[in-house]
């Protein structure tokens, strides 16, 4: 009798930890929030719609819950202790202006095309995205996260980030583009691109490597030791105060100030 009251004791057990799939519909937002250690995956649909994968123990808190045109993910309206690492999304938006990520989950994006659209991290997560066709685009980090974008095309794209992050894009194609660095972090296009307009600004240590990216004019501000490498066709404008470096491939018309040890050098 001990051995059968155990096995079912330990049965039940298992059957409460099993996962279950909840199915949310009709909500209505315009941006998202994740909080915590949460896997989200975004899809492009002609309706909301929201799957949410987890125990029965964590589902029975409702993990996530609409506050004004914000549907929040990973925590509770009704217990704001509770942790919800284990839980998994599956969004589908119609159209959304802000993605924001904090703590150290991980979402997912698939194809995007929007009118705008704000995407930021805070903490050390990630968000990954496949492929956003959006006119106007702000891609903002802090902390140690990592923001990665395969395939970006946008009229204006505004990248700014502080702390030790990085954030990549594998192909960009945008009118203008004004780049934000503080802190240690990275920022680098990976395959190829091209812009009409291109500003960079550095202050600290940080690496930005844009030499993928094929521009008609540019211009660079550095503060400190950072270091910035991009391609320009017609002009360049350089400021540096402190040691950092300025490489740029092509032949543009050059005007420069540097107060300090650092240099803007032409590389072959």
């Amino acid at each position: 009798m001990w051995r059968i009251g155990l096995l079912l004791a330990i049965l039940l057990q298992v059957q409460s930890g099993q996962a279950e799939t909840q199915r949310v519909e009709g909500l209505e937002f315009e941006q998202v929030l994740v909080y915590g250690n949460t896997e989200v995956e975004i899809t492009q649909g002609e309706q909301a719609g929201l799957l949410v994968r987890g125990s029965s123990s964590k589902l029975e808190k409702e993990p996530f819950y609409v506050d004004g045109d914000t549907l929040v993910l990973g925590r509770s309206k009704r217990h704001r202790r509770a942790g919800f690492s284990s839980v998994q999304f599956k969004l589908t938006v119609a159209e959304i202006t802000h993605l924001q990520l904090k703590g150290s989950g991980d979402i997912y994006v698939k194809p995007l095309v929007l009118d705008r659209l704000y995407v930021s991290i805070e903490g050390s997560g990630g968000i990954k995205l496949f492929e956003l066709d959006v006119p106007d685009l702000t891609m903002q980090m802090s902390g140690s996260g990592d923001l990665l974008a395969a395939r970006v095309a946008t009229d204006a794209l505004r990248m700014v980030q502080s702390g030790s992050g990085d954030l990549h894009l594998g192909e960009l194609h945008a009118s203008t583009v004004k780049i934000s660095l503080s802190g240690s972090g990275d920022m680098s296009i990976r395959e190829s691109g091209s812009s009409d307009s291109l500003e960079i600004n550095i202050v600290g240590s940080g690496d930005v490597d844009l030499e993928a990216l094929e521009s008609l004019e540019a211009s660079v501000n550095i503060a400190g030791s950072g270091t910035a490498t991009l391609s320009v066709a017609d002009t360049l404008d350089v400021n540096i105060m402190g040691s950092g470096d300025v490489f740029y491939r092509g032949d543009p018309q050059l005007h420069q100030s540097v107060l300090g040890s650092g240099e803007s050098r032409r590389i072959d």
